[in-house]
């Protein structure tokens, strides 16, 4: 969103600042809106930062979210916002680690799910994509890597070229 509509992605930052800056975002759904808002911005210390105050303060011993009484929505969006960080798919860009946390810098996720029927397991180690498969045809699509702290791109991105875009 930030290249194609700058005035936009720009106008929803400050928003959130602002409501930031007046005590908004901090339990539940508000956390949860968080979380996803910095993985969508590219900020993953601050969606981290986000994640971990709302499982240390929010989170029962059962895992279920504590906003009085009990909001679901605090833990779809928690766990909607960790994939949000890890794999992004707008407007036929599917994006690697827009948004990794120098706390996560070895990891997999397997299973994904982005439209159009298909599923991605992406590992990484260093904070860099080591391995990416896709299971299903991404027609149409800009893959977006990191490799290197350099940006990459990939059009109708297959398994075997998805692959050996990561090895090299």
């Amino acid at each position: 969103m930030k290249n194609e509509t700058p005035e936009i992605y720009h106008a929803a930052r400050v928003s959130l600042e602002r409501r930031l800056a007046n005590g908004g975002g901090h339990t539940g759904w508000s956390a949860a809106w968080l979380i996803n808002l910095w993985a969508n911005f590219g900020e993953g210390e601050k969606c981290y930062e986000v994640i971990v105050k709302q499982i240390q303060e929010s989170t029962l011993p059962n895992l279920l979210d504590n906003h009085p009484p009990f909001q679901i929505d605090g833990n779809f969006g928690l766990t909607s916002g960790i994939v949000e960080a890890l794999v992004q798919y707008y407007d036929g860009k599917l994006k690697i680690l827009p948004a990794l946390p120098q706390a996560w810098p070895k990891g997999a996720i397997r299973g994904a799910r982005i439209p159009g029927n298909v599923s991605l397991d992406i590992a990484w180690e260093n904070g860099e994509l080591t391995a990416l498969v896709i299971h299903g045809t991404l027609a149409q699509a800009t893959v977006v890597y990191v490799k290197n702290k350099k940006v990459g791109t990939l059009k109708e991105a297959s398994i075997q070229e998805a692959l050996s875009l990561v090895q090299g």
